[in-house]
């Protein structure tokens, strides 16, 4: 997500990939650890902080994102076209269902 839009704050990447608060901070503080990420203060929210990707993180988004196509491609490959399609329309389904219950009960994550 990060590659996408940098300097998202830790309640954004949490909303937009879909996870709890603890599994976040776990992942930002080995991140952090890691040199993948640097945190900085929210000029506009003292109380926030922003999460940058250096430039090592920056440097494996082609070789991650090549690995994980790879492993889609070898996954999905015994499925014609249509099979994918269907396979792939129903994850969707499921996941849209999982999320809709989460938002009614009014959980996170």
């Amino acid at each position: 997500m990060l590659w996408e839009s940098d300097g998202l704050t830790q309640r954004e990447l949490i909303a937009r990939l879909d996870v709890e608060q603890p599994t976040m901070t776990n992942t930002l503080a080995r991140m952090e650890r890691d040199g993948l990420i640097r945190r900085a203060k929210d000029p506009a929210d003292g109380r926030a902080q922003r999460i940058w990707l250096t430039e090592s993180a920056r440097a494996l988004e082609e070789p991650a994102t090549a690995a994980a196509e790879a492993v889609n491609a070898r996954a999905l490959e015994q499925l014609t076209p249509e099979e994918r399609a269907a396979f792939l329309g129903l994850v969707r389904k499921v996941i849209a269902g999982l999320q809709a219950e989460t938002a009614a009960h009014g959980l996170d994550g």
